[in-house]
């Protein structure tokens, strides 16, 4: 596979309150600025320091009121842990993906890009 079509995986923590395999994220404090509340979330959760590279997507869940900011982050130190909000913690590739989440990662839904040799994305969102 050539560098360019390298598809990396994604760190992913298994929550503690469903089982269920998510990127980090969470709420934003009152004063908190998005990309701040992304390397705190991450930090909190997995025990990663990332770096926030830009924003990728807001997705709005009309139902329950919650706007979330999808962030593309790069790590930059820190070791792999569980908090009290996760269970497990691990970078997840397109095949580990699918057997975590198979109802939520349909096959070909990974677009290749080039990033450093691994990369997070995290979520932050706000009522």
């Amino acid at each position: 596979m050539s560098h360019s079509a390298q598809v990396l995986p994604l760190l992913a923590i298994r929550r503690a309150d469903n089982g269920t395999w998510e990127l980090p994220g969470g709420v934003l404090e009152l004063v908190e600025a998005p990309e701040d509340g992304v390397k705190r979330e991450v930090w909190e959760e997995t025990g990663i320091h990332v770096e926030v590279d830009h924003l990728t997507g807001v997705y709005k869940n009309t139902t329950r009121g919650i706007v979330a900011l999808v962030f593309r982050c790069k790590p930059s130190s820190g070791v792999e842990r569980t908090s009290d909000e996760s269970t497990a913690v691990d970078w997840l590739t397109p095949k580990k993906s699918q057997s975590a989440c198979p109802r939520s990662t349909p096959s070909g839904s990974w677009t290749p890009w080039t990033p450093p040799a691994r990369t997070c994305a995290a979520t932050t969102a706000s009522t």
